[in-house]
C-alpha cells in the first residue's frame, strides 16, 4: 500500500498526465454565455472567491466562540491530534470575547471543528485560480471553467486532501472525507456556471468570420455583385443563415 506522501505524488504525477492528454481537445471557443434571470451582470470568479474567503474567516470566529464557550477556552480536545500551532485561540481580544459572550446556542458552532473548512477549502482553492484565469485571459477563463479539465483538478485536490486528512487521523476524519468528496462534487458545476454566465466584453467569443453574398455583407441589393462571396464578421459568435463560416 502506497505511503501518504507517495499517494500524494502518484495523484500530481497522475492529474499532470490526464491534464495534457485532455488540454489540447479544448474548443477553440468556450460556449455562448447564458443570460440572467434578470438581465444583471453575473457575478464573476473574484466575487465568489470573496464570499468563500469571508466564509472561512467567520467559521474561525465562531470556532473560537465555539471553544471559548463549550470547552472552556481549551481547544485541547482537538490540538492533540494535529500539529501545534494550528488551534492557537484570538483569545486575548475584546471584541472576539464580547461576541463570545454574546453568542446564543453556542453548542451549534460544533461543525466549524474542521467540518466547514473541509467543505470551504477546495471551492477556495479553484475559485482563486480561475479568478487569476480570469485576470489574465476572459476567454480563456470561459473555455476552461466549461471544461473536463476543472473537475479532473476537483478530483485530483481531494484525494490529496482526504490523503492528508486520514494521515492526521482524528475524531472528525469520517465527517471531514465525507465532506471533502461533496464539495469536489458540488465544485465544478459552480465553477462551470460561474464561466457559462461571464458576460465581460472579452470573454465573449470573438467575432466568426463569415462568408457572405454581398447583402448580407451590409452592400445595397442594387450594386453590382454576382455570384462572388466576400468576408464579413458578426458579434454573436456564429454566422448568419447562409453564411458559412469562412
Amino acid at each position: 500500500m502506497l505511503s501518504g506522501p507517495l499517494l500524494v505524488d502518484a495523484t500530481a504525477a497522475a492529474s499532470t498526465v490526464a491534464a495534457l492528454a485532455v488540454a489540447p481537445r479544448l474548443p477553440a471557443r468556450g460556449p455562448a454565455p447564458t443570460e440572467g434571470r434578470s438581465g444583471r451582470r453575473a457575478p464573476g470568479p473574484g466575487a465568489v472567491l470573496a464570499a468563500v474567503t469571508a466564509l472561512i474567516y467567520l467559521n474561525q470566529l465562531l470556532f473560537t466562540v465555539y471553544v471559548l464557550r463549550v470547552r472552556d477556552g481549551d481547544p485541547g480536545f482537538i490540538a492533540r491530534y494535529l500539529p501545534p500551532g494550528w488551534f492557537a485561540l484570538a483569545d486575548h481580544d475584546r471584541a472576539i470575547g464580547w461576541i463570545a459572550a454574546h453568542t446564543p446556542a453556542p453548542q451549534l458552532l460544533a461543525p466549524t471543528v474542521l467540518r466547514v473548512q473541509a467543505f470551504l477549502e477546495l471551492p477556495f482553492v479553484l475559485l482563486m485560480f480561475m479568478t487569476l484565469v480570469r485576470l489574465l485571459d476572459p476567454a480563456l477563463h470561459r473555455r476552461l471553467g466549461t471544461s473536463p479539465l476543472i473537475p479532473l483538478a476537483a478530483g485530483s485536490y481531494t484525494a490529496v486532501f482526504c490523503t492528508v486528512e486520514w494521515g492526521l487521523h482524528n475524531p472528525y476524519t469520517g465527517q471531514d472525507i465525507a465532506i471533502r468528496i461533496a464539495s469536489a462534487l458540488a465544485t465544478p458545476p459552480l465553477i462551470r456556471a460561474l464561466a457559462r454566465r461571464d458576460d465581460s466584453p472579452a470573454g465573449r467569443p470573438p467575432p466568426a468570420a463569415c462568408c457572405c453574398s454581398a447583402p448580407h455583407c451590409g452592400r445595397s441589393a442594387t450594386s453590382s455583385w454576382t455570384s462572388t462571396t466576400r468576408p464579413c464578421s458578426t458579434t454573436s459568435g456564429t454566422c448568419p443563415v447562409g453564411c458559412p463560416a469562412c
